[in-house]
């Protein structure tokens, strides 16, 4: 029996499951020559043990299917380009065509509700605006202000709904984006402004110019001024509580000091949360950078504000 020479732009493997359907044991051997002619006529002819026909398959993309054979020069045909012509004993190697199908690989595990979430990263960059809900769980009081006005600091107290846009925004312009570094920001506001209630001093005595949601001392609260509205600006106003009020009486000023502390007075401190011990960044954050104590009583909001981060 001769073995068969293919003359086509697509041409059959030798000794694969594709010619299989063609060519019995016998004469599964495919001698490829890639638009060649043959040295006889017509076809199909024999020379020298050597069968020379004109033959082309499609196999349908990502098909398993047996192939089916179509008329020479089907434009549906692909073109696979033999790299062993040179030695007509050796199979053909192909450049596989876009249509070729695919190798049998091991099925992609199912996804459902009941597969393993995967955890929480902290170094991923917080996504979404701020919502009311996640403050609430850093702040449970902040739902209404009813109650909460202190006749020392009239008009203070802002609720969590009133917070989320000036919170976002503020980290947004800061590049706040590390959720550990979110959520201790949050967390300092809970704590330093009594779950927003109050953005200047009330301390018994109180400290001029000290405020903002952050309530950061006079000198910050001046550079934070500085940085907003200018050095005349600053100059004009002259004493502390007048600096204050620069960056007092707008939300988006007030809301926004934290953020631009942490940008600009703490700048590594958003690496420190990326490492993945955001409690050890979190106490150094509050005892290094913010200067701050009483690191038990911070312990309630700061547990919170993970909780609600999803740290």
């Amino acid at each position: 029996m001769p073995s068969i020479r293919t003359l086509s732009t697509v041409l059959l493997l030798a000794g694969t499951s594709l010619a299989a359907p063609f060519f019995n044991e016998a004469t599964n051997k495919v001698v490829v020559a890639r638009d060649g002619v043959a040295p006889c006529s017509p076809l199909p002819c024999v020379v020298d043990r050597i069968m020379y026909m004109m033959l082309t398959v499609t196999v349908p993309e990502g098909s398993t299917s047996t192939p089916t054979p179509v008329s020479p020069g089907s434009p549906a045909a692909p073109v696979v380009t033999p790299s062993s012509a040179a030695n007509p004993q050796a199979p053909a190697a192909t450049e596989a065509p876009a249509s070729a199908p695919a190798p049998p690989s091991s099925p992609a595990p199912a996804t459902s509700a009941a597969a393993t979430p995967t955890p929480p990263s902290n170094a991923a960059p917080s996504t979404g605006a701020l919502t009311v809900e996640t403050i609430l769980k850093i702040m449970p009081l902040t739902s209404s202000c009813a109650g909460r006005e202190d006749v020392h600091a009239p008009g203070n107290c802002r609720t969590a709904a009133q917070a989320a846009a000036p919170l976002q925004k503020a980290f947004d312009g800061w590049k706040i984006t590390v959720k550990g570094a979110q959520a201790a920001n949050l967390a300092l506001i809970a704590f330093e402004s009594e779950q927003l209630r109050y953005k200047v001093s009330v301390g018994n005595p109180p400290t001029p110019g000290k405020g903002t949601y952050a309530v950061m001392m006079p000198p910050n609260i001046k550079l934070y001024a500085t940085k907003l509205k200018g050095e005349a600006a600053v100059a004009e106003a002259g004493t502390v509580e007048k600096i204050l009020d620069l960056v007092n009486t707008s939300d988006d000023d007030a809301f926004g000091a934290a953020s631009w502390y942490m940008s600009t007075q703490c700048p590594d401190a958003q690496a420190k949360f990326s490492s993945g011990d955001v409690d050890a960044a979190f106490a150094s954050y509050i005892t290094d950078c913010v200067n701050g104590g009483d690191m038990d009583k911070r312990q309630a909001t700061w547990i919170n504000a993970k909780k609600a981060f999803g740290l």
